[in-house]
């Protein structure tokens, strides 16, 4: 079980075993055994030399043991019954949301694991599947006992933790909600958009699409910078101040007309992303130096100048409207950006469901003359309607050769029946020939 001093052991080993192969700095114990870890990382960030490292640890609370446990109502302690000392609960996701808090970008680069009971896993489907829980990914992290994580700081991160939060210039939050835990754990958990936070949060409840809540966000919007932003998200205390450096920057010639963490570009062949950000339980942190022109943005987070005219097409549903924007920047001559702002995307999905591909036929209905349109995820080559025209043609064709098929077959089946019925005619001719022969000789015996 998480927290056993073998586990530690193990963990503690591997953090000094990964610092010391990198030349980095380590942070010995794991992040779960100090009082106030955030305040750890932070000194360590403070004293990292340029271009330094951190690596550190952290126990998985969410193991299959801890789940066992939880469901038997004794949830697993992290110290004794009589004795407990203050201790922090971890998964994954509470490592990232720590570094990027502290101003680091991290990932797990080694994991401390055991056996995983199959039964476990089998009884368990069901209940993650009704929670909309990735079964391979949870399966995989509830066999996860710790965590090695190797952080970089964020890129010149000094100058946004400078500016504390009741002085950071104003921005608007929009968001749509159909999950208010996903939404406490990760959205309404930055801090920065806690209590007393200058900042202007807007949820909207029972949309029926995206374009609903977002554009009525847009519309009620206070700030001049708009972020359309997930629930799932979570950003660090120094977003806000980072967003409006990342914006200056990238005005300092034509200003944006939309900007996110991650995008991708494809307009001069194949597919590039572009972007820094910390996607379920990896990094993603893309080599073009930021901010960066892209022809596409992943719609995790969005944002656009309160003024903007673009609006989120309705028809496109819950996915790719990040997508769609960034059409209509294109067509009015502006360009998208992506910003250095990494966050962390903890959402539960992984598959591409129906109303992905409902909206990937959506966008190639509106936008056919910018076919083929290339995502972080997919690439959509035509045309829905002339699918279902060319699906409609080979599916005549198909049957129109199985029915020459069946006209052959059928000639050929009467050739075969016409030489059967010459056949039986020859034999009842014979027949009658021997029954006259028959009768013949009867009547000579009886004369």
């Amino acid at each position: 079980m998480a927290g056993t001093e073998g586990t530690v052991a193990l963990l503690e080993a591997a953090i000094a075993r990964i610092a010391g192969e990198l030349g980095a700095t380590a942070l010995p114990r794991p992040l779960s055994a100090y009082d106030d870890p955030l305040a750890e990382l932070r000194g360590l960030r403070a004293s990292l030399p340029p271009g330094g490292q951190v690596v550190c640890g952290t126990l998985n609370a969410a193991t299959s043991d801890a789940l066992v446990q939880l469901l038997r109502s004794d949830p697993a302690q992290p110290g004794s019954y009589d004795a407990s000392a203050p201790q922090h609960l971890h998964g994954y996701a509470t490592a990232y949301k720590l570094l990027l808090e502290a101003g680091f970008s991290g990932d797990i680069v080694e994991t401390v694991s055991s056996p995983v009971d199959p039964a476990l896993l089998e009884a368990a489907t069901p209940l993650m599947e009704h929670l909309g829980v990735d079964t391979e990914r949870a399966a995989r992290h509830l066999g996860a006992e710790a965590y090695v994580l190797v952080a970089d700081v964020v890129a010149d991160v000094a100058a946004d933790l400078a500016v504390p939060v009741a002085e950071q210039r104003p921005v608007t939050f929009v968001a749509c909600v159909n999950d208010d835990l996903q939404l406490a754990n990760n959205l309404l958990a930055s801090s920065v958009l806690g209590p007393g936070s200058p900042h202007q949060l807007l949820t909207y409840r029972g949309m029926t699409s995206a374009a609903e809540g977002l554009n009525r966000g847009l519309h009620e919007a206070q700030h001049d910078l708009v972020v359309f932003i997930q629930q799932d998200i979570f950003i660090p205390s120094w977003w806000p101040a980072r967003l409006q450096r990342q914006w200056e920057l990238a005005s300092a010639d034509t200003p944006p007309s939309l900007a996110g963490p991650f995008g991708v570009r494809y307009r001069e062949g194949g597919r590039e992303h572009v972007g820094h950000a910390v996607d379920r339980d990896h990094l993603l942190r893309m080599e073009r130096p930021l901010p960066a022109p892209v022809d596409g943005l992943d719609e995790l987070v969005l944002i656009v100048p309160r003024d903007t005219e673009l609006r989120v097409e309705p028809r496109v549903g819950w996915h790719l409207y990040g997508t769609d924007l960034a059409l209509q920047v294109h067509r009015a001559g502006g360009w998208t950006a992506v910003l250095d702002l990494p966050c962390h995307h903890n959402s539960l999905y992984h598959d591409l469901d129906e109303g992905y591909h409902h909206s990937e036929a959506v966008l190639a209905g509106i936008w056919p003359a910018e076919l083929p349109i290339v995502t972080n995820t997919s690439s959509i080559t035509e045309d829905p309607r002339d699918r279902r025209v060319r699906d409609l043609e080979d599916f005549i064709q198909q049957r129109g050769e199985e029915f020459t098929a069946m006209v052959d077959s059928l000639g050929v089946a009467q050739g075969e029946i016409d030489r059967l019925n010459e056949h039986i005619g020859t034999l009842n001719e014979q027949i009658a020939r021997v029954r006259e022969r028959n009768q013949k000789l009867r009547k000579r015996r009886g004369d």
